[in-house]
């Protein structure tokens, strides 16, 4: 279990890992874009923003982005 903290450090919630995969960006399909939640919940709009996101990250680290960066995936579930 984990507890979830606000900016300012302060649990808000405790949830459950479910699931736990390893997975190259290139094989992320439309059913983990849709399981996330945010956006259209397509599989385009999924990459296109994470993608932003990791190579922004990763820039920062001196790494670039490529379609086989390996991607922790987790599914849980909030327990309280």
């Amino acid at each position: 279990m984990t507890i979830i903290t606000n900016w300012d450090q302060q649990p808000i919630c405790v949830v459950k890992t479910i699931d736990l995969s390893f997975r190259k960006f290139k094989d992320i399909e439309a059913e983990w874009a849709i399981s996330e939640g945010e956006g259209d919940q397509s599989l385009e709009q999924w990459k296109e923003t994470h993608r932003e996101y990791f190579q922004k990250q990763l820039n920062k680290l001196g790494l670039m982005f490529t379609e086989n960066v390996e991607l922790i995936c987790e599914r849980f579930e909030v327990i309280k």
